[in-house]
């Protein structure tokens, strides 16, 4: 099933066979699949449901989202919400209010006022205010923890291909010239991957350690 409420009409098909391009003789002869779509653009308010709750929630998702909330509809929405209690009267405003300086905003604050005590209708305007900014910083830390995960991922590579090639280096060079001293092996660990990399390029045409990385080796030898 679909629910739909969207202000433009439903206009895709409603199974697969009718989505699919072939000869209409063909059709009775091809796999299909349906669903069930309720427009709410086209259903009478009074109509979408016979269980309040889930009336009011249909209203919110059929003129809640839509481009603009005439005063009549905002008024009986949120009469019709208010018998439901503050709870449902909060998620009401949080998804009809929009930004506080749009046009829509005030249109919500007036009907609140108008319908509700002053201390009322700024208590729900409150509340609705909490809900965007939670749900701002719970969108922020999402994305700062997918970020610094990625940013970890992508450090922890890169550590770990360097780590493996002065390993890798170490062990060559020891092959080739003996025990490796310390400070060539400090200095192999804290070289970049590209320094490695040439490192690990001209050891079979190195004459010593020294001769390869220099430093130390390089004088003594």
């Amino acid at each position: 099933m679909v629910v739909y409420h969207g202000a433009a009409e439903w206009t895709a098909p409603l199974s697969l066979v009718e989505a699919t391009d072939c000869d209409p003789a063909m059709q009775p002869h091809l796999l299909d699949f349906r669903y069930s779509l309720v427009d709410l653009g086209r259903i009478p308010d009074t109509r979408l449901s016979e269980k309040r709750k889930l009336r009011v929630g249909l209203l919110i998702l059929k003129h809640g989202t839509s481009g603009w909330t005439t005063r009549k509809q905002l008024i009986k929405l949120v009469r019709e919400t208010i018998r439901l209690g503050h709870d449902d009267l909060a998620t009401l405003v949080y998804y009809l209010r929009g930004d506080l300086d749009e046009p829509k905003s005030q249109l919500v604050r007036e009907v609140l006022n108008e319908l509700l005590p002053e201390e009322e209708a700024q208590a729900m305007l409150s509340v609705a205010a909490r809900q965007w900014l939670s749900e701002g910083e719970a969108k922020g830390k999402v994305v700062g923890r997918a970020e610094g995960k990625a940013e970890g991922k992508a450090e922890g590579k890169a550590e770990g291909k360097a780590e493996g090639k002065s390993d890798d280096l170490k062990r060559l060079l020891a092959r080739r010239f003996g025990t490796l001293p310390d400070w060539a092996a400090q200095r192999i660990e804290g070289a970049s991957i590209g320094q490695l990399d040439a490192w690990l390029d001209g050891i079979f045409d190195a004459e010593s350690v020294g001769g390869l990385i220099g430093g130390e080796a390089h004088r003594v030898q």
